[in-house]
């Protein structure tokens, strides 16, 4: 329903983001002491807008970001944003967004013991791929 095909090891529940309610929440742990939730948002956005302010931050290093993990991923064709931030000595996360016609898509990735995700977080990102990519939810 919300435009996306993903691999994943178990099967999600799907639910309301408690704090951001137009945002559907798919959360899963993954092997290597790891946790993944992808959010989908249900209002439409200006792509472009909004991958620009997160990048604007990600640079200015808000939120404990490393400015220098700034990466510029794309999906079929859809530019996106990635970086890697601390929470704890314990371990490592990092987020990655993208945004298909005015429909937002939000990674976010933590896991314990490495400064890079486990090849079980990497393996569940890469397989993320779009069925829909004519969602009319807003601005491109």
């Amino acid at each position: 329903d919300d435009g996306f095909a993903i691999t994943l090891p178990d099967a999600p529940k799907p639910h309301a983001d408690a704090t951001l309610p137009e945002f559907t929440v798919y959360s899963v742990s993954l092997p290597g002491n790891a946790m993944l939730s992808l959010r989908v948002s249900h209002q439409g956005r200006d792509c472009a807008a909004t991958l620009a302010q997160l990048k604007d931050g990600a640079l200015k290093g808000k939120s404990g970001i490393d400015p220098s993990s700034v990466k510029n991923p794309s999906i079929d064709g859809n530019q996106g944003l990635e970086y890697k931030y601390t929470l704890s000595r314990d371990g490592g996360s990092s987020d990655r967004f993208y945004c298909v016609n005015g429909r937002f898509y939000a990674f976010s990735m933590r896991w314990l013991g490495t400064q890079a995700p486990p090849p079980s977080v990497e393996h569940v990102v890469a397989s993320f791929r779009l069925l829909n990519t004519g969602h009319a939810g807003g601005p491109q």
